[in-house]
């Protein structure tokens, strides 16, 4: 019987363990990644799964900035023809840019020690309503020559 007790223990803090670390990146496929801006220069490209919407399944945010001084920051998006930042919701054969009143905005934590970033998202679903994310997106930082 303790034994069986202490099994019980080790399997439900395995599976705990298990779906913590699913948690901590804020859902599944949530990545931060080098681009190119449109002037070739180092960006970021924020890109999360959009569940719910099979029309636009995914959702990327391009900040035309490195890493380094997008990490720690506050980034909004108000006109998508503006050069700087853009929005989109994006499917298999291309993206949309996000146009509405409201003003897409992601606040970036510091890069942590593991690369990845603490995000949080508001922006305008494809059908007009309010989407939020919030979650820790990891950094992958593979080389990338822009220019």
């Amino acid at each position: 019987m303790p034994g069986e007790i202490s099994m019980r223990w080790r399997i439900a803090a395995a599976l705990a363990g298990v779906l913590l670390a699913g948690c901590a990146h804020g859902g599944p496929n949530a990545t931060l990644r080098p681009v190119c801006a449109r002037n070739d220069a180092p960006a970021v490209m924020l890109q999360l799964p959009a569940k719910g919407n099979a029309q636009y399944p995914y959702f990327r945010l391009r900040i035309e900035r490195p890493i380094g001084q997008v990490a720690g920051q506050d980034v909004v998006v108000r006109d998508p023809d503006a050069a700087g930042p853009s929005a989109e919701w994006c499917d298999a054969s291309g993206c949309r840019v996000i146009r509405s009143a409201t003003a897409t905005t992601a606040t970036f934590g510091p890069l942590r020690g593991d690369s990845s970033v603490t995000v949080r998202l508001r922006t305008t679903a494809p059908d007009g309503k309010p989407f939020a994310w919030e979650g820790v997106a990891p950094w992958h930082g593979e080389t990338l020559v822009c220019g």
